[in-house]
């Protein structure tokens, strides 16, 4: 029983370190509150690129580098 509660009390405190702190860089990287890489999933920032045409009819995603055309079709 002790083993249960123990168990519940440490989850609790770990939510929140859990639930927030992380953001995204203008690369598209994710990072911990401290700065540190994180996986993706942790920061839920919607879609993972953003796709446009330059004024020459090239595809590039939000950093500016080419991508393949098919990306850039609506």
């Amino acid at each position: 029983m002790r083993l249960v509660a123990a168990a519940i009390a440490l989850s609790l405190l770990a939510a929140p370190a859990l639930a927030g702190g992380y953001s995204m860089d203008a690369k598209r990287k994710c990072h911990d509150e401290h700065g540190k890489f994180a996986k993706a999933t942790f920061c839920h920032a919607g879609p993972a690129h953003s796709y446009k045409l330059d004024a020459k009819g090239k595809c590039h995603d939000e950093s500016g580098k080419f991508a393949k055309g098919d990306f850039c079709k609506h």
